[in-house]
């Protein structure tokens, strides 16, 4: 990502802070870390055990609706406007979340990333990406996604969000409409692919221009 320690660091998705908890050893006390997450008791975790020690990571608990995890509230990531000033961020990414939502959802985050990462800055996506050769191989593996839809596919028709991938070529032209370039694409162990790969889920760098 480019990043040094006195960046500003967006997590989307920040959970318990596995991802966090490495940062507070690179960032130094200039730079900044903000995590959302729909979970409640990972936000209160985090900032029990996170900020109580380094004031300058801040979570917040967003009440979301999702399948998989919040069925408290008929809110919708769809319509969610990030509760961050335009051009905030040097560096943002999203670890196994866009594995869980829907198309609009993607759309409308996509959107609000581009608008609070900085121009020539950088995005890290985790995905399930279909494409001729995961569609093959997967069949064999631990994450099928045996109904699809338009762009995309589920594993479970009863809890959509527990997991959804997407066609490559939809993905990859919605990201780039959005105003992003993709520098990397780094594919993942999930279908059985690959061998020796960097990451389970495929991997997307992004470069907001």
């Amino acid at each position: 990502g480019n990043i040094t320690p006195e960046n500003a660091i967006l997590d989307i998705g920040s959970g318990i802070g596995r991802m966090s908890i490495p940062f507070t050893k690179f960032l130094n006390s200039k730079g900044s870390y903000r995590g959302f997450d729909v979970v409640k008791q990972g936000v209160n975790w985090c900032t029990k055990h996170i900020t109580s020690k380094f004031p300058n990571f801040q979570f917040t608990y967003i009440p979301l609706k999702n399948d998989l995890y919040n069925l408290s509230t008929t809110d919708k990531a769809s319509n969610y406007k990030f509760p961050y000033k335009d051009n905030e961020f040097d560096f943002v990414f999203l670890t196994s979340v866009f594995t869980h939502m829907l198309p609009d959802d993607i759309d409308n985050y996509l959107n609000e990333i581009s608008r609070v990462l900085k121009s020539n800055k950088r995005c890290l996506a985790t995905f399930f990406i279909l494409d001729d050769v995961s569609r093959a191989l997967m069949v064999n593996s631990d994450k099928h996604f045996k109904y699809p839809r338009k762009n995309y596919a589920l594993m479970s028709e009863r809890v959509k969000e527990a997991n959804v991938a997407y066609d490559k070529e939809y993905l990859f032209k919605l990201i780039q409409d959005k105003g992003f370039r993709i520098e990397k694409y780094l594919e993942g162990s999930w279908s059985g692919k690959a061998d020796k790969v960097l990451s389970y889920q495929d991997i997307l760098i992004l470069k907001n221009t």
